[in-house]
């Protein structure tokens, strides 16, 4: 079962966006000083190009010039953007929201690397199937639990992710079956299965699926 609804923080992620907005402040200085040095670097190059336009000063001044030029493309929009960014996290302190997305399960059988996109996951809780995997769910997962929660901690406009975290509960579960794409070709192209595909929650039980495994699902 998947399920997603939104909560307000509670303590453990307060304290974590605070450590957070701590961690930024203290860089500001560092990334201010980083930029003070960057100028004066490229100014002292070019006043000596100015009153010694030596050739062999051309190529490693230029390479090095080039190279802090580049850093400057990223350093001045970050430091550009803290100070609305810090602004934004204090303003989750007072009014964010926690969207949880919630899983539950109690059996499934784990399928390999289907169609490229990373393991999928066919899912049992209290008699219905479901499927999930990729990306799409929970980043990928490698292994399931009883139950899993994935966090994000949303801005007050709710369009922004500020932090995100994941909670498991329990022991991890071991795969009723485990099926290759390659060598079980009767599974995805069951009914059953493009049920799934198609995100239905299918009334059902693993052994609905025992037919196109055999005996030991593989």
């Amino acid at each position: 079962m998947i399920k997603e609804f939104e909560r307000k923080l509670e303590a453990s992620e307060i304290k974590a966006i605070k450590k957070e907005i701590e961690r930024s402040r203290k860089s500001m200085p560092k990334a201010i000083l980083s930029l003070l040095i960057h100028l004066l670097v490229l100014a002292g190059f070019t006043i000596i190009l100015i009153y010694y336009p030596k050739i062999y000063l051309f190529i490693p001044f230029g390479l090095i010039s080039l190279f802090l030029l580049w850093s400057l493309t990223y350093l001045i929009p970050d430091l550009i953007r803290l100070p609305s960014f810090l602004r934004n996290k204090e303003k989750i302190l007072e009014n964010g929201m926690a969207k949880v997305t919630e899983l539950k399960i109690e059996r499934y059988i784990k399928i390999n690397q289907f169609e490229d996109e990373g393991n999928y996951y066919i899912c049992e809780y209290k008699n219905e199937l479901f499927l999930i995997g990729g990306q799409e769910y929970f980043g990928n997962i490698r292994k399931l639990y009883k139950q899993i929660q994935e966090i994000r901690v949303l801005d007050t406009e709710k369009t922004g992710i500020y932090y995100e975290k994941k909670k498991k509960f329990g022991e991890p579960l071991e795969p009723f079956f485990e099926v290759n794409q390659s060598k079980n070709l009767s599974l995805f192209d069951s009914d059953l299965f493009q049920k799934l595909l198609s995100k239905k929650v299918v009334p059902g039980k693993l052994e609905d699926f025992e037919e196109f495994l055999g005996k030991k699902g593989y």
